[in-house]
């Protein structure tokens, strides 16, 4: 079900005032209150709080009952990233003067004020990934562990050039999102996956090829349940990603941080390439940090978590 928290008086790193904000988020498993351990998740791109809810919990293959993430055992909290829509609101003109370190910093905020000042771990995938690396360096006294799958803890040129490209299709007008989402589909998949899923066959009702079909599906479901704004807002925000800027270097952003930092690379992945997590895991062992990375093996590629579960829990279980 979802609810509401207000924060107030936040201010942007921007310099941008925003006097009261409500929050919109979801619960599963344990209640809050209930002194069980809590895990945050941070939903990706086109997510939203519904993880695991009903049949479109879009991580409902990790977290269930007797699962990885075990709504048994932990209190599961995820909120809407204001201005994805999900809950109706969006930022309007604004949207340019909100960054990912403001979000990440309205979650743990609105998580004090729902009572929550420690969590057992910060979770998620792609955006979510790096908005958990947001919140560690932000807080590092908030959480023990913080497990990022196909994520970053910066926008590299690649995925800033990516956005910019869907943000100038957005731009188009009535079939931008409906364009900019067909294009992301192949960022977000690989080749190996595209020519096993359709093997050059043809859609002979429509007279074109499976791929072209599908891609065209894939831009008419997202303009149905998701807005040009939002999509601009969330496009935007990927490009502010870097825990870097105004603390000298990765580094001293992210000493600070005790806890265990596991992450997730997918071998196939087109958007947030594996060797990016490689190389982080190289720093942070240098750094002697507990740190941890794994790989999913898949060709599915960047979309590989959302769809490969059993690996992911095969990856995961030994950190829950």
């Amino acid at each position: 079900m979802l609810e509401r928290v207000k924060i107030t008086d936040f201010t942007c790193e921007s310099g941008e005032k925003i006097p009261a904000l409500d929050l919109s988020y979801e619960v599963f498993g344990r209640p809050l209150d209930s002194g069980a351990p809590v895990v945050l998740v941070f939903h990706a791109l086109t997510g939203n709080s519904n993880v695991c809810g009903d049949p479109n919990g879009w991580w409902r293959g990790l977290i269930y009952p007797g699962g990885t993430v075990d709504t048994d055992r932990y209190s599961i909290l995820c909120f809407n990233i204001p201005g994805n829509g999900y809950d109706g609101f969006l930022w309007g003109d604004r949207y340019a003067r909100i960054c990912a370190r403001d979000i990440a910093r309205m979650f743990i905020e609105a998580s004090r004020r729902l009572g929550v000042v420690h969590f057992h771990t910060l979770i998620g995938g792609s955006l979510g990934g790096c908005l958990v690396w947001e919140a560690i360096a932000e807080y590092p006294e908030c959480a023990g562990q913080a497990v990022i799958v196909a994520g970053d803890w910066k926008a590299t040129d690649w995925v800033t050039a990516l956005s910019v490209i869907q943000l100038q299709l957005l731009a188009r007008g009535e079939f931008g999102m409906h364009d900019a989402r067909m294009m992301t589909m192949l960022f977000f998949r690989s080749p190996q996956s595209i020519d096993a899923k359709f093997s050059r066959t043809m859609n002979r009702e429509l007279g074109v090829r499976n791929i072209q079909s599908w891609l065209e599906h894939h831009g008419e479901k997202l303009q149905g349940r998701f807005s040009p704004d939002a999509y601009r807002f969330m496009m935007h925000l990927i490009t502010t990603v870097d825990i870097s800027r105004g603390r000298g270097s990765f580094e001293q952003a992210i000493r600070p941080f005790a806890g265990r930092i596991v992450q997730v690379g997918i071998t196939s992945d087109l958007y947030f390439p594996a060797y990016e997590n490689v190389r982080t895991q190289e720093e942070l062992m240098r750094m002697r940090k507990d740190a941890h990375y794994l790989e999913l093996d898949t060709p599915h590629g960047h979309d590989g978590f959302l769809i490969e579960f059993t690996r992911m829990r095969e990856l995961l279980g030994a950190f829950f």
